[in-house]
């Protein structure tokens, strides 16, 4: 009766390590809601890097009752590694719009290294694990070991090397830190690991046999002892890691993408920046300063203390490089940077005019002059408007340095021909802007629109709105005073922040007393959708 007694025992104590099951816990635990959409991040999984918190090399020689398993490169990165485990888990699960490997990325790219890499793949941000804890250890002898004790003595060692009798735990923690493309800032991270540490009951096979390890666990343990139990425990330790990072997309992260500060620091501020001079071109006025307006537009709004537009995500074109077909080129590498929470600058600095059925048209570069009478090249301002909204931006900020109506002016090149096509004005109508299409088209996308121009294109006023130049300033007119503007000194409030109407009241005060001294028509036109008012620009110098 006593040795049935023990076969029954030594049985129902044997180990029960259990194969981690992902897809069954996932369904039993609710992990993934029901109805679950992808959030709407386009994701780069950076290489996985090994932090390790324990120092294999000392716990290893020190510790008879922990082992470190220290991954090594292709078990971290390789092609059946930590990395792409990670990726498959989170590509199955459909947790964001996109995630993918960042191309180029090694394991030792910095963070700036990181995010210049997901911001060419087109990627919002740069999700980078790190391995800080991947060891196993033994606890103690459970409540089998007492009847295992008794099985040696009174009936055979044999059964005994079967009974679950001693517990060991896994800890396999993994860091999750979320990098913004927009500035490569820490926005969020989170440790994968259990509430709880895992622990499982082995029997004297699931750490290598010994015949007399009911007495010497874990004293008589070697690397390969360790090695198997790891190979029983870790995979639990990563199942559990997988649930918590699903947890950490469809709870915190999801949670977090609500939060306007937090879609803040996701921002990013890009922009296509031209900037024409004419170069003698017949029936182009002889503009002097705005390729260098251009410039230094360019150079401020990425070197701004505050809110400045994003590395990488901003392309500057002058002179006989801003040709109709670069400039469109350059939107459509850069309206994929430009999404729903995100920021478009589209800036001109030259020669304004009529299109041939008159729209807002401008001179960029021109190709070669074939022939004395060769028209210019006009692109319809609309058209760069409509490419710059592919993605639909946030909000659209359009910055005009040039004049439309103005005949004679230094940055208009409107003829009387072109002005006679405006449709007839009626009897005391109203000056009305050519800019309205652009607002309608804005408003249509869903995109906010913050227009900043040293003309509002108005037909119907006394006398024609003007662009000046200022040798005296070395650029435009607007451009002198809104660099001045951004520099802070529109900083009404003291906050440190430049706003849409801390701008405007400080240009308009600026340019009407120069115009006023020049005896010329200029005032700025500043149109904001009535939530972009407070619309806080890039500002202060470094």
């Amino acid at each position: 009766m006593c040795a049935l007694a023990a076969l029954v025992l030594a049985c129902s104590a044997c180990s029960t390590i259990e194969t981690p099951n992902l897809e069954e816990d996932v369904k039993n635990e609710k992990i993934v809601p029901a109805g679950w959409q992808p959030l709407g991040l386009r994701v780069g999984l950076a290489p996985c890097v090994l932090e390790l918190e324990l120092n294999p090399e000392k716990t290893n020689v020190e510790d008879t009752k922990r082992w470190v398993l220290a991954p090594n490169p292709e078990q971290l990165n390789g092609p059946t590694g930590i990395h792409k485990r990670l990726l498959d888990v989170l590509v199955k699960y459909r947790m964001f719009e996109r995630i993918e490997p960042i191309e180029g990325a090694r394991p030792n790219s910095t963070p700036e290294e990181l995010r210049r890499l997901a911001l060419a793949q087109g990627l919002d941000v740069v999700m980078q694990p790190s391995v800080r804890r991947h060891d196993v250890g033994y606890i103690e002898s459970n409540g089998a070991y007492a009847w295992n004790m008794f099985i040696w003595w009174m009936m055979s060692p044999v059964f005994t090397w079967w009974i679950a009798d001693e517990d060991f735990d896994v800890n396999v923690h993994i860091d999750l830190r979320l990098y913004p493309t927009s500035t490569g800032n820490l926005a969020l991270g989170k440790r994968l690991a259990p509430k709880d540490t895992l622990v499982r009951s082995l029997d004297d096979f699931d750490h290598g046999f010994n015949a007399l390890s009911i007495f010497s666990t874990p004293g008589y343990m070697g690397e390969s002892n360790w090695v198997k139990v790891g190979s029983k425990m870790i995979p639990i330790g990563e199942c559990a890691a997988h649930k918590q990072a699903l947890r950490f997309v469809t709870q915190d992260l999801s949670r977090k993408l609500e939060d306007p500060d937090f879609l803040g620091d996701l921002r990013r501020r890009a922009g296509v920046i031209v900037g024409v001079d004419s170069q003698g071109r017949p029936g182009l006025p002889m503009t002097r300063y705005a390729e260098a307006d251009a410039t230094a537009l360019s150079r401020f709004a990425l070197t701004a203390t505050r809110r400045p537009l994003t590395e990488g995500a901003v392309t500057t074109l002058t002179g006989a490089a801003a040709t109709r077909a670069a400039v469109i080129e350059a939107i459509g590498k850069v309206t994929p940077l430009a999404r729903g929470n995100d920021e478009f600058f589209l800036m001109f600095c030259g020669t304004g005019t009529l299109t041939q059925d008159g729209r807002l048209g401008l001179a960029l570069a021109q190709p070669p002059v074939s022939a004395a009478d060769t028209p210019l090249e006009i692109t319809p301002l609309i058209e760069l408007v409509d490419a710059a909204l592919e993605e639909r931006p946030r909000t659209l900020v359009l910055y005009l340095d040039c004049s439309f109506l103005a005949r004679g002016d230094s940055r208009c090149a409107v003829t009387d021909a072109l002005l006679a096509k405006l449709p007839a004005r009626a009897e005391n109508e109203k000056p009305h802007s050519l800019l309205a299409p652009i607002f309608q088209l804005c408003a249509e996308r869903g995109t906010r629109l913050v227009v900043l121009s040293a003309t509002g294109a108005q037909v119907g006023l006394p006398s024609a709105e003007r662009a000046l130049e200022m040798e005296e300033l070395g650029g435009g007119l607007f451009t002198a005073f809104v660099l001045e503007a951004l520099s802070g000194k529109a900083d009404a409030n003291k906050d440190r922040d430049v706003s849409v109407d801390e701008l405007t009241a400080y240009v308009l005060a600026k340019v009407g007393q120069i115009a006023d001294l020049e005896g010329v028509n200029q005032k700025p036109f500043v149109f904001t959708d009535d939530d972009r008012r407070t619309y806080e620009l890039p500002s202060g110098k470094k």
